[in-house]
C-alpha cells in the first residue's frame, strides 16, 4: 500500500508542476517568436539600406536584395533618407527604422514570406526600391 501511495504522491507532485511550468513556458515562447520577428524586420530594414548605400556610392546602376520578412509587419514608409517597416509587437507597434545617404523612394509587398526587393538608381538621384 506504501507504494501505490508514493506513486500517487509523484504523479500530484509531477501534475502541479506541469501546471506551473506550461504558462511560463507559452509565454517564453511568444517572447521568442516576438524577437525574431523584431530582429527579421529591422534586418529586412538595414538590407535595403545597405544596398541603397552601394547604389548611391556608384553614383548609379540597378541592384536586388532577397528579404524574408516576418508576419506582423503592417505598414512601410520610404521617403527622403529614410526606409520604415512598421510591426505589431503584441498589443502594440513598432518601427525598424534604416537611414540612407541618398534620398529613396518606392513601393514594397509587406505580405508575410520571401520577397525580392529591386533597387534602382534614377536619373534624379534618387534610389527607388519595388518589392516583389
Amino acid at each position: 500500500m506504501v507504494k501505490a501511495q508514493v506513486g500517487i504522491e509523484y504523479m500530484a507532485m509531477f501534475a502541479i508542476l506541469l501546471l506551473v511550468l506550461t504558462p511560463v513556458l507559452l509565454y517564453a515562447l511568444d517572447l521568442s517568436s516576438t524577437s525574431i520577428s523584431s530582429i527579421k524586420t529591422r534586418e529586412a530594414v538595414q538590407t535595403m539600406a545597405n544596398a541603397a548605400d552601394k547604389l548611391y556610392n556608384f553614383g548609379g546602376g540597378r541592384t536586388y536584395v532577397d528579404l524574408d520578412l516576418p508576419s506582423g509587419v503592417k505598414n512601410y514608409t520610404i521617403v527622403n533618407k529614410t526606409i520604415i517597416l512598421t510591426m505589431s509587437i503584441g498589443n502594440s507597434t513598432g518601427n525598424a527604422v534604416a537611414m540612407t545617404r541618398g534620398n529613396v523612394t518606392g513601393s514594397l509587398k509587406i505580405n508575410e514570406g520571401p520577397h525580392r526587393v529591386y533597387l534602382e538608381y534614377l536619373s534624379s538621384g534618387v534610389i527607388n526600391i519595388t518589392g516583389t
